[in-house]
């Protein structure tokens, strides 16, 4: 970091500047440059920098005028990439342009970074040094997008695409390219969605930022294929070959289409980047959302306890809906100085809230009736009452094989026995796919997934004796369902959507999947103007919020027929 050194003295920056580096051309090994002012308006040519800061005690020295100064080894090998051998570089560099240590002038900057990226001639990416086949990937992405699409711009067919395919060592460097620390931090998203033009550079390579792009739009279409082409995992991240090229990388950034769906859309698809100061979680994507108050610009004097609860306080007033509160999942029992109702942005959550993630609408046509109190520690809401749990089976957890989806089955399946609901088989395979029950089975859904299950089951778990209702699904004549829809039912349909979650049984005989930190005795309700139940919890005279839940038959508005009176709910 630029700080890091005592004897720069940065100059104190006018009303509507910021500041440039001039790097001189390549005449020998140091890296020599000049600082200089520039109006925001109206600045010279320059070439805005978007790399990942590294590990600031790792360092390489620079001369800025008459002064060395400290970079990280990131920092120096973007410099370095972007030296000219013959003329001056004009660049900007936030490590270095900024003064970082003066909090006031960063909060102002960090406010005019989307405008940096956007006036800048081009953004270069730095990726970083050529390491583990890169120079093998960046040729992969060449011919991929090459070969994959025809001269009207069309994506080719799968048996075409799959031909380019055919070099394992280049496939497997390409995974490792795109699990680079460049993709995983926050601030390069609205780095890259400002800019009017970005390149790439990786060691000595340099693309444009759409083959990345293209190719990965190639990926995310041919997922299944690729899925069934290449079984290798991440060594970095165990995620599947096909996963990570689907979505990592350059897949891993929001759609430029979705800004328009505002800032909590932005805040829940950017959840996953990382950032250094927890206040950046929110600070880092207000540049590529439009219409975002002055109260929530970048201020660092500001704790991040106020920060996170401003988010809130905008989204409650500006929505008329709760659906920010339900991303506030998280272990009760954590250490946090948050209330429950205020999601922790810099933290992941082992499930993604409902609400935005499918087509749900508990409470169509309310808005949400709140108020604050206790100096915005609590939050007191109007909501409806459904039940209180009686029972939930063992949650799944988040980092699973099909081995712990089966579990989660048989002991759902268990629990309702044991409490005389054998049943409700219906109720049970509508909650474990949240209601998503894929079009080609809407007719016959409870036996398919019970036919998916048994199956699964006998080969997984062979020595798991599963009683003879289960065991009748199993064909034994006619068509038997094929491994492949097995495997679809079992961990894409059903699976993924019981990972972090539990079946549970509210107000004796009402079957949901929601949250797995919910217990026995907490309340389920379904606040007005919110998409989903959810999970509430006694803490004294007040409620901790505990998380969302899926309730067969109240999705869709349905307790609102039922001409209940809505109380309040003091949420702590």
């Amino acid at each position: 970091m630029a700080s890091s050194n005592k004897m720069f003295q940065y100059q104190e920056l006018c009303l509507g500047e910021f500041r440039l580096l001039r790097v001189h051309p390549k005449k020998m090994s140091t890296i020599s440059c000049e600082m200089f002012h520039a109006p925001l308006v109206n600045a010279p040519p320059y070439i805005a920098i978007s790399y990942t800061w590294g590990d600031p005690r790792v360092t390489r020295l620079i001369r800025v005028g008459a002064v060395e100064l400290a970079v990280t080894t990131s920092l120096y090998g973007a410099l370095d990439a972007l030296r000219s051998p013959q003329e001056p570089v004009t660049l900007w560099a936030d490590a270095l342009c900024i003064n970082q240590q003066d909090l006031e002038e960063r909060s102002s900057q960090v406010k005019e970074m989307a405008r940096i990226y956007a006036n800048a001639v081009s953004v270069a990416v730095w990726l970083g040094p050529e390491a583990d086949g890169s120079a093998l990937a960046v040729q992969l992405l060449e011919r991929v997008v090459k070969g994959s699409y025809d001269q009207h711009g069309h994506m080719k067919k799968e048996k075409e695409v799959s031909r380019l395919l055919n070099n394992y060592r280049q496939v497997a460097a390409l995974v490792t390219l795109f699990e680079r620390p460049y993709f995983a931090r926050l601030w390069v998203v609205q780095e890259i969605l400002n800019a009017a033009t970005v390149n790439v550079y990786c060691g000595s390579s340099t693309l444009p930022w759409k083959v990345y792009k293209d190719a990965n739009n190639v990926f995310r279409k041919y997922e299944s294929f690729m899925a069934r082409r290449f079984i290798d995992t991440s060594r970095t991240t165990q995620r599947s070959f096909s996963d990570v090229l689907a979505w990592c990388g350059p897949g891993s950034f929001p759609d430029p289409e979705g800004l328009k769906r505002g800032l909590l859309w932005v805040l829940r698809t950017c959840r996953e980047k990382l950032a250094s100061d927890p206040r950046d979680k929110v600070f880092g994507i207000l540049g590529v959302c439009s219409g975002i108050p002055t109260e929530l610009s970048p201020d660092y004097t500001r704790p991040v306890r106020e920060v996170y609860v401003d988010v809130v306080d905008y989204l409650l007033a500006t929505t008329k809906r709760l659906d920010v509160v339900c991303e506030a999942i998280r272990n009760p029992n954590a250490a946090t100085d948050l209330p429950s109702w205020v999601p922790d942005w810099s933290h992941l959550p082992p499930t993604s809230s409902l609400g935005l993630s499918y087509k749900f609408d508990a409470t169509p046509g309310t808005e949400v009736q709140y108020a604050f109190s206790d100096e915005r520690r609590r939050l007191t809401i109007d909501a409806l009452i459904l039940g209180t749990i009686t029972d939930h089976s063992v949650p799944v957890g988040v980092v699973c094989r099909p081995d712990d989806f089966l579990m989660g089955f048989i002991h759902s399946r268990a629990m309702l026995a044991r409490r005389g609901l054998a049943g409700t088989h219906e109720a049970l395979c509508n909650a474990l796919c949240l209601g998503q029950v894929p079009y080609e089975y809407e007719s016959g859904w409870q036996a398919s997934c019970y036919e998916a299950f048994s199956l699964k089951l006998q080969e997984h778990l062979p020595t798991i004796q599963v009683d003879n209702e289960l065991q009748s699904y199993r064909r034994t004549t006619g068509v038997r369902m094929t491994g492949e829809s097995q495997d679809r039912i079992v961990q894409d349909v059903c699976g993924k959507r019981m990972m972090g979650r539990c079946v549970c049984i509210i107000a004796e005989d009402i079957i949901g999947m929601g949250t797995g930190f919910m217990g026995p005795g907490d309340t389920v309700v379904i606040p007005l103007g919110c998409y989903t139940p959810v999970v509430l919890r006694r803490c004294g005279p007040s409620w901790r919020f505990i998380g969302d839940v899926f309730v067969n038959g109240y999705m869709s508005g349905e307790i609102l027929r039922h001409g209940k009176k809505t109380g309040k709910f003091e949420l702590c």
